[in-house]
C-alpha cells in the first residue's frame, strides 16, 4: 500500500462542510500477512482562521486510481554487499552495490521498510547473515533465500556485468516522480534563465533533491534545504554518488524563510510550515514557477505523526492560498494516502504554476 492514491471523493453538499463535518473511512493495513481492523472514524474541524476555504459542493468527484511508476509490489533491488573492486569486477545486472561496511550508514537510501517485497541480498554467506540482522533489526524485511556468491548456481541464468554503474535502491516521493512530466511540460512554456533554480523544502537525506537534479538535468541548480546538519550530509554524499551537484544549505525554516531566494520550481513533501506559503507564491517563486507539494491531512493524527494539528493541512489550504488567492493554475489537486509507520495517512498531493 506504499505510495499515494487518489480516492474517490463525494460532492459535498453543505458548504460550511470544511468546519463540521463527519467523514467515515475505511483503512486497511496489510503486512506480514496480518490484517487490521477496520476503523471509522469521526471527526470536526471548526477553526475560524480558515473559514474562508473553498465550498466543495462543486468539485467533481475523482476516480480511485493507483498511479505512480513506482508500485509497492515491484521487485526491489538485489543489494551486493561485497566490496566495491569486486562489485566492479563482475556483478548481476541491476544489482545496487552497498558494501556490508557501509550498509549502517546508506540505510536511508533503501526502498521504504512497509515495501511489501522482501529485501534480497548477494554476498558471502557470513555477509549476508550479517547483513539480514542489522536490517530485520532496522526493520526491514528480507528474503530468506541467500545468494552466496561464492557459488556458481547463484549466478546462473542472470546477466553479468561489469563497472560501477549499478541498479538504484534509494526512490523519489512518487507524487514528484508521478507530477514531474507534467511540471517540466508547464515549465516549458516559460522563458527561463540558463540556470533556472529549484528548491526542495525539508529536504531530509535528499532523495528528491538528488531526483530532481537527476531529471532536470545540469543546467538546473537545485538547492536542498533543511536544518539537520547530518541529513544534508547524507543528501550531499547520495548526490556524489549519483554523480549531479545539488546545493545543501542549512536553514531553519520555521525562524528564517526563504525570502532570500528565488526559484522556478519549489517542491515539499511531509514538511509544514505555513509561513512559507505566502511566501513561496509572492516572491519566492518566480512567474511561470511551479509550486509541487504533498503533506498529511488534518483527521489522521489517530494513525500517525504529525499529531499537532499545526502539523497538518486542512483540506482545501493549498488550493485557497496558490488558486484563488494567487491566481495560480491547477497542476494537480487531488487527496489520496502516504504511507508512514506502517499505516495509510490521508494526505494531500498538490501542484500548480504561477501566472506569467
Amino acid at each position: 500500500m506504499s505510495g499515494w492514491r487518489t480516492q474517490a471523493l463525494s460532492s459535498w453538499n453543505n458548504k460550511h462542510a470544511l468546519y463540521d463535518y463527519k467523514m467515515s473511512s475505511t483503512l486497511y493495513y496489510n503486512t506480514t500477512e496480518k490484517c487490521f481492523q477496520s476503523i471509522n472514524k469521526s471527526y470536526n474541524i471548526r477553526d475560524k482562521r480558515f473559514k474562508k476555504h473553498t465550498n466543495f459542493s462543486s468539485r467533481q468527484p475523482i476516480t480511485q486510481t493507483t498511479v505512480g511508476k513506482v508500485s509497492s509490489k515491484k521487485k526491489l533491488p538485489l543489494l551486493d554487499l561485497r566490496s566495491k573492486d569486486e562489485f566492479i569486477q563482475g556483478h548481476i545486472a541491476g544489482a545496487v552495490s552497498i558494501p556490508l561496511n557501509e550498509l549502517v550508514l546508506r540505510l536511508y537510501e533503501l526502498p521504504p521498510k512497509y515495501s511489501m517485497e522482501p529485501l534480497r541480498l548477494f554476498g558471502s554467506l557470513h555477509d549476508i547473515k550479517n547483513a539480514r540482522d542489522i536490517l530485520s533489526n532496522s526493520g526491514w524485511r528480507v528474503d530468506m533465500d541467500m545468494r552466496d556468491c561464492a557459488l556458481q548456481t547463484s549466478w546462473a541464468g542472470e546477466q553479468v556485468e561489469q563497472g560501477l554503474q549499478g541498479g538504484r535502491a534509494w526512490r523519489a516521493s512518487e507524487f514528484l516522480f508521478d507530477v514531474l512530466p507534467t511540471t517540466t511540460n508547464a515549465l516549458a512554456q516559460v522563458p527561463l534563465p540558463l540556470r533556472p533554480v529549484a528548491i526542495d523544502v525539508g529536504c531530509g537525506s535528499g532523495r528528491d533533491a538528488v531526483f530532481l537534479a537527476l531529471e532536470l538535468g545540469p543546467q538546473w541548480e537545485v538547492v536542498a534545504v533543511d536544518n539537520h546538519k547530518g541529513a544534508l550530509q547524507r543528501a550531499a554524499d547520495l548526490a556524489k554518488r549519483e554523480g549531479v551537484q545539488i546545493t545543501c544549505v542549512d536553514r531553519d525554516l520555521r525562524r528564517k524563510g526563504l525570502t532570500d531566494m528565488k526559484a522556478h520550481l519549489v517542491h515539499g513533501s511531509r514538511f509544514l510550515e505555513r509561513g512559507l506559503f505566502p511566501e513561496v507564491r509572492d516572491s519566492v517563486l518566480l512567474p511561470g514557477g511551479v509550486l509541487i507539494w504533498s503533506h498529511f491531512l488534518n483527521g489522521g493524527e489517530h494513525l500517525a505523526p504529525p499529531r499537532r494539528p499545526s502539523r497538518q493541512l486542512l483540506r482545501g489550504e493549498l488550493r485557497e492560498t496558490f488558486i484563488e488567492a494567487g491566481e495560480f493554475h491547477s497542476l494537480q489537486d487531488v487527496e489520496g494516502t502516504m504511507t508512514t509507520r506502517f499505516q495509510d495517512v490521508p494526505a494531500a498531493f498538490f501542484a500548480a504554476q504561477k501566472p506569467f
